[in-house]
């Protein structure tokens, strides 16, 4: 059966709404529903256009913001699957789990690409229990980074960019995406380098966001809310 997005649910609540503000950053700036759904269909067409397809895995780097959230909702509507990136994992269980699952995008902060170049900056962040790969060298993967174009970012699309090929790209059909089909991978806390990932499909990511009723809501909270669906 064909999914019902929460971009279909926020798209029904905008033509109810309109300028009702609907999102608060951590800057507290608030953002109507109206424009909140314009970014997002913005980002799915950037993405598509990009070469996003249904059912291709992004790792996912970013700090919860708007433009976190516009994204998230942007990458499962085109039908991609997000695997948040877990900093306190050790490389060992790192390496297994993308052996596992081989994602075919990276977005990530500007900043975080940037210190995962770096052998010094890496080592240095262990010491403080942060585990940072080196995103860069995972193979055939495509690159869209969040902020400044730094040296030791690896070369892809800025979030902008993407924003600029939906600005440009045509309105068209949308993923057809099936309501069990994978919408988030989330591992599961855990020592052992065996991975241990809970699916979340377009059902429960649905569901979920149903019964946390965002009609007004921090983008820490909105973040926590889709990647904690049970």
């Amino acid at each position: 059966m064909r999914a019902t997005s929460v971009l279909s649910a926020l798209e029904a609540k905008s033509r109810e709404e309109g300028n009702t503000s609907f999102v608060a950053d951590t800057k507290r700036q608030q953002l109507s529903f109206s424009s909140f759904v314009g970014q997002v269909r913005r980002l799915v067409r950037g993405f598509s256009a990009a070469g996003l397809k249904p059912g291709d895995r992004v790792l996912f780097a970013v700090r919860p913001a708007r433009d976190t959230i516009a994204m998230m909702l942007a990458i499962i509507e085109a039908g991609g699957v997000i695997i948040p990136i877990d900093t306190t994992a050790g490389s060992e269980l790192f390496d297994s789990r993308m052996k596992l699952l081989s994602p075919t995008w990276i977005v990530a902060e500007s900043v975080l690409f940037v210190a995962s170049s770096s052998k010094i900056a890496r080592k240095l962040l262990q010491r403080r229990g942060v585990s940072i790969p080196a995103l860069a060298r995972l193979p055939n993967a495509r690159f869209v980074h969040v902020g400044a174009a730094w040296p030791g970012v690896p070369k892809g699309l800025s979030l902008q960019e993407v924003e600029r090929l939906g600005d440009a790209g045509k309105r068209r059909p949308s993923a057809k995406l099936e309501e069990d089909a994978a919408a988030m991978i989330i591992f599961t806390s855990g020592t052992t380098s065996t991975p241990k990932a809970v699916v979340h499909s377009h059902r429960s990511i649905q569901g979920c966001w149903r019964q946390s009723h965002p009609c007004s809501m921090h983008t820490q909270e909105m973040s926590y809310t889709l990647e904690n669906c049970t």
